[in-house]
């Protein structure tokens, strides 16, 4: 890839030229690339790019090992002026100075590519110097922190810290996406639990910091199943109450839910007996080490009888595609109604490796 080449040819016919920028554009589309977003290329670049630049990139960024090189194109247009010894140069830098993952932080916010490694070292220093104990790790987890300036940072700092979270800086750490949330947003996902009846939306959020990311249509659908499964299973707990006293509820699959609350009301205790500690032990587990247990304990007695069983599939560290294939393939060795809720959610995979639509009925 070179940044050398001429738009178009000086004294070129303006036909010739303009006939030249159609068939640049004709094959931009051809490779997926929106009309919207090549208008917007034009602003800054009239003629486009020529055929030999485009593919050099695209073929040059796979080779390097990027998995998506029009994406990245698409975020970041200047990468077709690159040259390749500038993104090997980043990648190597990167590497030396301690992150995991360059190509994905790359991949991520392509945008790093055009940062210089003064800059990197200083946004490193000024996040160590603000007490966060990994200032890498946060970069590599939201690579757009480098594109923020701590004047930002410290005012986010301040604000979590003017509404009642007494540790900004875990929050921080643990999501740091939050650094890219206005505070309106903030305190509108605040407002909004407490009005869904939850007590302390602070701790909760400080406990799981992702719950900032997740939108009050996913929440009050979780809601409205642990509603179902408290009124069928007779619990004492509300929904509000059981998601506060285990914030993780908020991330869980619906679908291991179901199955969890299944298995509990089938083996482990009368449903009456059921608390937020059981099912939060419960959800702790990998579900199909769960599954495997009971095929292999069909009729466990209590939770440790189960939890061994649970412990002993987990160290054998089966690969989970290899998990699901053993639970499906032994299907009648679990009951009926706790393998056909399982299937719902995580159905059988056909000789192609594709995924059979999950079945429809009643929880």
């Amino acid at each position: 890839m070179t940044n050398g080449e001429h738009d178009l040819r000086h004294g070129q016919n303006p036909e010739e030229n303009a006939g030249e920028i159609l068939a640049r554009e004709n094959l931009l589309l051809a490779l997926g690339f929106s009309q919207d977003w090549i208008n917007q290329l034009k602003v800054n670049r009239p003629t486009l790019y020529s055929e030999k630049i485009i593919n050099e990139a695209i073929n040059g960024l796979t080779k390097r090992g990027f998995s998506n090189p029009k994406k990245m194109i698409e975020s970041f247009p200047t990468i077709l002026s690159l040259a390749f010894e500038n993104i090997d140069n980043k990648l190597a830098g990167l590497s030396e100075r301690g992150f995991i993952n360059p190509k994905k932080m790359i991949e991520i916010s392509p945008k790093i590519l055009g940062y210089a490694f003064e800059n990197i070292d200083a946004k490193l220093a000024g996040l160590t110097d603000r007490g966060f104990s990994n200032p890498k790790k946060m970069i590599e987890s939201f690579p757009t922190i480098l594109n923020y300036a701590f004047e930002n940072i410290d005012a986010k700092l301040a604000g979590l810290t003017e509404r009642g979270f007494s540790n900004p800086k875990k929050m921080i750490e643990s999501l740091p996406a939050i650094l890219g949330l206005a505070f309106e947003n903030i305190d509108r996902k605040l407002a909004g639990l407490t009005e869904r009846g939850f007590s302390n939306p602070k701790k909760m959020i400080e406990s799981l910091p992702a719950i900032l990311g997740y939108a009050f249509e996913n929440i009050d659908r979780k809601l409205k199943m642990l509603e179902k499964i408290i009124k069928l299973y007779d619990l004492t707990l509300s929904a509000p109450e059981l998601m506060e006293q285990i914030p993780f509820l908020f991330s869980s699959k619906i679908d291991k839910l179901w199955t969890i609350a299944r298995i509990c009301k089938k083996y482990l205790t009368q449903p009456s007996d059921i608390d937020a500690k059981l099912i939060q032990k419960m959800l702790s587990f990998n579900l199909e080490d769960v599954m495997l247990a009971l095929q292999t304990t069909p009729s466990p007695t209590n939770m440790d009888e189960l939890t061994e069983k649970v412990k002993q599939n987990k160290k054998q560290k089966i690969p989970k595609p290899e998990k699901k294939k053993q639970i499906h393939a032994n299907a009648t060795a679990t009951d009926p109604k706790i393998y056909h809720r399982y299937k719902r959610g995580y159905p059988i995979a056909n000789k192609n490796n594709e995924i059979a639509a999950p079945l429809r009925g009643s929880q």
